[in-house]
């Protein structure tokens, strides 16, 4: 059997929300959103119809912490004022097999990509 490598590239938006109270002091709310996309053997990103679908594992204080998405780009927003790790599950289409991504979401940046290969 031949196995196939992928590049997955994970980008995370994140940004404060003007007007809202910090939960907690000196952390103000904000929203943040992830994407998945893949990489073609130029570099350029690609939908990643690879996969069924994609579960977020969030922090265990969200409401509703495992979150499935099903279409690509397999976009998450939410809002929060913490940072904290994550998994992001990759459900492959056709039997492929599921494949567990660690995420550090956090707020040092307004964009930042992560790419990996599974």
């Amino acid at each position: 059997m031949t196995e196939v490598k992928r590049k997955v590239r994970l980008t995370t938006t994140q940004s404060v929300l003007d007007g809202a109270k910090p939960v907690a002091e000196g952390f103000p709310m904000r929203e943040w959103a992830i994407v998945i996309h893949l990489l073609d053997e130029k570099g350029n990103e690609v939908p990643a119809n690879c996969f069924d679908k994609v579960t977020y594992k969030l922090h265990p204080t969200f409401q509703n912490p495992n979150r499935v998405i099903k279409r690509p780009p397999f976009k998450l927003s939410e809002q929060g004022w913490g940072e904290f790790d994550m998994e992001i599950v990759l459900h492959s289409a056709d039997k492929g097999g599921d494949h567990t991504i660690k995420h550090d979401l956090h707020f040092q940046q307004p964009k930042y990509d992560i790419t990996t290969t599974i």
